[in-house]
């Protein structure tokens, strides 16, 4: 079986935990699953996540994600799409 690498899936589905509710005061972000591309991202949103949660969850790149130093900057800007402000 072959190796997959982050490279091969770029994109993730994640959501947010607020920092109110950590000890050490920080927003987490969770990725759920990763994806070679966004449309696979946004079908298993749309088709495998519980329709009281799916609202929680975001697409993200994950080169974005790992560039980013501060959780509380990625906001949704779109129905799905997240971006870092």
């Amino acid at each position: 079986m072959q190796n997959i690498t982050f490279n091969t899936c770029p994109w993730a589905v994640a959501y947010k935990i607020d920092k109110s509710t950590q000890d050490d005061r920080k927003t987490k972000v969770i990725i759920t699953a990763t994806f070679s591309h966004p449309d696979n991202a946004e079908d298993f949103i749309n088709n495998c996540l519980p329709k009281n949660t799916k609202d929680r969850f975001f697409i993200i790149r994950l080169a974005d994600l790992e560039n980013c130093e501060d959780a509380d900057r990625i906001q949704k800007v779109s129905e799905f799409y997240a971006k870092i402000i």
